[in-house]
Formats: structure tokens, sequence, C-alpha cells
């Protein structure tokens, strides 16, 4: 298997070139026997079943659910790690041609997901696995968020929170605030699941909304808020913004949960008038936010198409309201707390 990497150039051949070539690739490491190593675990409600060559890897494992094999996975993973030649680019690279993604994670991370078959298979360097963040913040996130329409898993990019077991999702465009909304709720009693990408899992008809646990990500002015902030380092996140990364559970002393039920949902405007106000949404609004944020999912997948614009029906029937604020995430926090207290959220 050669250890090089193959950057797709933008023609129909070097693109079915490279989508055969991962074909084999993946091919060859589940029938070469070159995987020994196996683990079971739950990730975002769902069952994955991994292989691989390398107890590092499994070691990121750990902050997993295990689960009992035996059971049918939703998703399944081949990884061999493989050292890899001075050659290769570091540059994060996605083509997709029918059923098939391939996708480049940087220097000598190379995989292709496979929709019909749930299934992602590649070679990662030696740096890569033993690095945890790639795993938690780069590789589980792509391959769920690309996969998951397949086994009824949608990625939002919203933040969560949660109230006695009732889940409450921050959607909004970008810019909008909710990282810092998400972290000023919690002052009010409100536990926190994320405040970047939630995912909504469809399952024995009830919808859950699940994290993966990943540290809120604010961007530099939020120290306005938040002064603590500037004891913390600046990170540059994959698309290059630079964001404080913060631990819920260790900077402000707070749990982190990963699980709740979807009871509502706020869409979040800012405007320039001061002041809170929450107008009652209909289902057609949140049918129609939530389905033209999704990524194009191919034409060979249409059960997996329709299958996803049903949830979206279903989750864009539960209580939703718009929220326009012209205050800061305090004040915003506080006037969704007496909200809910009102018992009118």
């Amino acid at each position: 298997m050669s250890s090089g990497c193959y950057l797709l150039p933008p023609s129909a051949q070097g693109l079915k070139f490279a989508v055969k070539w991962a074909i084999r690739m993946r091919n060859a490491l589940l029938e070469s026997g070159t995987l020994p190593l196996h683990t079971e675990f739950s990730i975002a409600g769902v069952r994955c079943a991994i292989s691989t060559n390398s107890p590092a890897i499994l070691a990121h494992l750990s902050r997993f659910t295990p689960v009992a094999s035996g059971g049918e996975p939703g998703f399944r993973v081949s990884v061999l790690e493989l050292a890899v030649g001075e050659d290769q680019s570091s540059d994060m690279h996605f083509r997709g041609m029918k059923h098939f993604v391939f996708a480049l994670l940087g220097e000598g991370n190379r995989f292709v997901l496979d929709f019909r078959r749930r299934h992602a298979a590649g070679i990662v360097s030696c740096e890569a696995a033993r690095d945890s963040k790639f795993w938690h913040r780069i590789f589980f996130p792509i391959v769920i968020g690309t996969l998951g329409a397949t086994f009824g898993l949608i990625p939002l990019h919203c933040a969560c929170l949660d109230s006695g077991g009732e889940g409450l999702l921050i959607a909004g465009n970008a810019g909008a605030g909710k990282s810092t909304l998400a972290l000023a709720l919690l002052d009010y009693g409100f536990t926190f699941a994320s405040d970047e990408w939630t995912y909504l899992l469809a399952r024995d008809g009830a919808l859950t909304l699940h994290s993966l646990g990943a540290p809120a990500k604010l961007l530099p002015d939020a120290s306005r808020f938040f002064p603590g902030l500037c004891q913390l380092d600046l990170h540059t996140a994959m698309n290059g913004e630079l964001s404080y990364e913060v631990d819920v559970s260790t900077w402000l002393g707070v749990p982190q949960i990963t699980q709740s039920s979807l009871s509502r949902t706020l869409f979040l405007r800012r405007v320039s008038r001061p002041g809170c106000r929450f107008t009652p949404c209909d289902e057609e609004f949140a049918f129609s936010f939530f389905e033209q944020s999704m990524e194009r999912l191919p034409d060979e997948l249409l059960d997996a198409k329709m299958q996803r614009t049903e949830i979206i029906r279903k989750m864009s029937s539960t209580k939703s309201w718009i929220l326009e604020t012209g205050e800061s995430p305090e004040a915003t926090a506080g006037a969704i707390a007496n909200f809910y207290k009102r018992g009118r959220l």
C-alpha cells in the first residue's frame, strides 16, 4: 500500500481515479487482516464498531461509553496507523462522487467515507494516531456529521442547554451570539451540552440531542462579557478563526452533559433595538431554517434524504420562538430564565 498522499485534481477523470483508489484502499483494510484490534462504543447515541492496528487510537476512545459486542453498529470505522513520507499535504480536502466522499484530513490522513455501507476506512499518520484532538475534534465530528443521515443522526449548528432533563436548542446565523449566550445561561441553572454543534438522533419515535463533549469556543471579543477569558490562550480553528477554547467543567466548575431530550428551540436574532422580544415561531419557519442548513446529499441516497427531511419536519413541530435581542448575553440569559419561570418557554 502506497504511503503517498493523493490530492484530488479538479478534473472528472482525476476524481474517478481517486475514488477507485480509495475503494481499493478500503477493501485492503477490510480483507488484509492487518487490523487486529477491535472495540465498540456509543457516540452521540449511536453504536460504532472500530477496527485498527493502533493501541494509541483505542486509548482515545475511553471517553465514550463502551457497549457489548454483538449488536448491529450504526457505522463502522477501519483505520490503519502507518508511517508516512515527507511529501504529504497538511491541507484538509474533500471530494464526493456518488455515495463516496474522499477526505484528506491533514498530513498523511486519508479516508474514504462510504454512505451505503456506513463505513469510514483510511490511513492515519503515527502523529495523528496519538493526537487526542484529531479524533475528538476532527475525525469523529466529520464522520458522524457526514454519514449520520444514513442512520438517523443529524448535525445541527446550534448550541444546546438542558433544564430538568429538557433540551433547549439555540439556533441562529453565524455571529448571532449563540456561544456567549450558552455560557451566560449557566448562571441561571441551565446545564451546558454544546455551543456549536449538536447532534439530533431520531430513534424509536423519540428525538434526543447529543454532544461530543467538545470545549466551548468563544471569539476574542467575548472577553468583554467574560473577563476571565483573558487568562486563556487563543487557538486557531480549522477555518483559521481565532477563539478561546473553554472546558466548561474545569473553567466554570459546572458539569457538562452529552445527552438531553428535545423540548424547545430558540432562534436567536441580534437587533439594534434594546430589549428582548419572544415571538412564537411557526413550524414552516423552523423547517425551512433547518432544511436549508443541511449539507447536500448525493442523488444516490434518496432514502437518506427522505428520512432526514422527515426528522427535520418532526423536530420543527416542537415549541419554538424567535428571540430578538439588543441586550448583552447576561441580560438576554436573564430574560430567557424569566420566560422559563413564567411557564411561557
